[in-house]
């Protein structure tokens, strides 16, 4: 799992830390390995105090989130993941080598998918655990720093919480085009450190693994461009939409600037269309205001046409909602939505995480339930319409008894996928005849 890269150079200083970034590297691309450089170079020349990084880990997301995202044919196995990102380390040669590794542990967890924060308190518990104490390499304690990017953090508020826990520090690297307010309030209060790259900005290149993907299936293409395009206003909207005056289907996904988040000017240029999705990456402030304009009666109840917000973006409901959730689901905060049930039955794929202690939730058209957690499965058919389910994956060790329950549950289930200890599935299940069974994985 670390491969050796962990030394004791200066094990005297109290403060020495590890970094580790979680992602799906699906493909991984140079600004991951940038992203762990910046935050070692600010520890150790920046930071006060100033802490010794001694190691950087890339650790890849588990099979069973990272496929059930992208699906088909986008996605990479875990395995391959890992090769390339080891591929691309040695590539960049023994500056980054040196001292940056893979993480194998995440990837290959029995249990199927754990989010960023255990993933970063387990590297903790086992590197204290392992090189920590008499007789080892370290006298101190050692400090995971979560490493991450503006973007990431923009969506995954609990990143926050890492800073919470003993030993665990999370960075914060900037990114094009992500918005600054919240980063900006939580690091002058709560610890988070911030890493704004203010003198790069005007020589940074973004690059995405989602901009990889969609060249490489659409290469000759002039939806996907690897370079970003300029940002669209709503002045060559207009002109676009002058130019088409029997339009009656629009969908729109692309950068916009600032004007382009005023719903006003919308009512005006899409009257006629029968309908209008749109997917508009801008960074905002002021997001409230912003929601206002897009709750007038022509929005909410001549189109009944739905929009969320978020810091980095804008986009129509449930057109562009997530169709995949796990247990740690949770509404937009800034939506016109006037029922949450429009988000909820967007949702086709659940994957059972963690323990669901409690959810106001309710799933009424899942098609594909993964179960990486055995805990409370007694909680499903709570928060889950089970009789829509027709897939089944379990990437967890489950008991007879409630593998007879859920199938009980699940009349139209036509596919199962075993991602655990087959010979202990085929133990437990040798007696039970599924006849509803149409495509096995195992």
């Amino acid at each position: 799992m670390l491969n050796g890269k962990i030394s004791s150079r200066n094990s005297v200083i109290q403060t020495s830390c590890v970094l580790l970034t979680t992602g799906s590297f699906n493909p991984v691309h140079p600004l991951h390995f940038q992203n762990l450089v910046r935050v070692r170079d600010f520890l150790e020349n920046e930071h006060q105090p100033r802490w010794n990084v001694l190691a950087g880990y890339i650790s890849p997301t588990h099979d069973s989130y990272v496929h059930s995202k992208l699906g088909d044919p986008a996605w990479i196995p875990a395995k391959d993941r890992c090769r390339l990102c080891e591929e691309a380390i040695q590539h960049e040669g023994p500056g980054l080598s040196s001292w940056i590794a893979v993480s194998r542990g995440e990837c290959e967890w029995e249990d199927g998918f754990i989010d960023f924060d255990a993933v970063t308190e387990n590297f903790r518990d086992f590197l204290n655990s392992t090189l920590v104490g008499a007789g080892t390499l370290f006298k101190y304690p050692l400090r995971v720093v979560y490493v991450c990017g503006l973007d990431h953090y923009n969506k995954c508020s609990h990143v926050e919480n890492i800073e919470k826990q003993k030993n665990m520090s999370s960075a914060i690297v900037y990114r094009t085009g992500c918005n600054e307010q919240q980063i900006s309030r939580s690091s002058k209060t709560s610890g988070i450190i911030y890493i704004p790259l203010i003198k790069e900005r005007s020589k940074l290149v973004d690059v995405s693994s989602t901009e990889i993907r969609q060249y490489f299936q659409n290469p000759g293409g002039n939806k996907t461009n690897i370079d970003r395009s300029e940002p669209v206003s709503i002045r060559e909207m207009n002109q676009l939409m002058w130019n088409l005056p029997d339009l009656q289907h629009l969908e729109l996904v692309t950068k916009g600037l600032m004007d382009m988040t005023d719903g006003q000017p919308w009512e005006k240029m899409t009257r006629s269309l029968l309908t209008f999705n749109f997917n508009i990456s801008v960074s905002m402030d002021w997001i409230e205001d912003i929601i206002q304009s897009f709750r007038t009666p022509f929005w909410l109840e001549e189109k009944q046409w739905f929009v969320a917000c978020t810091w980095d973006g804008l986009y129509s409901v449930p057109y562009f909602s997530d169709v995949s959730a796990n247990t740690y689901f949770r509404l937009p905060l800034y939506s016109s939505v006037t029922d949450e049930a429009l988000f909820c039955d967007h949702i086709n794929h659940f994957i059972l995480n963690e323990s669901p202690k409690q959810t106001r939730y309710y799933f009424r058209h899942i098609k594909k339930l993964e179960i990486a957690s055995s805990e409370s499965l007694e909680m499903l058919s709570v928060f889950i319409d089970m009789s829509s389910i027709e897939c089944l994956a379990v990437s967890t060790l489950i008991e007879l008894s409630k593998i007879l329950w859920m199938l009980q549950l699940m009349p139209r289930l036509k596919k199962l996928s075993i991602n655990t200890q087959v010979s202990y599935f085929l133990q437990k299940t040798h007696k039970i005849r599924l006849e509803c069974i149409e495509n096995l994985e195992i």
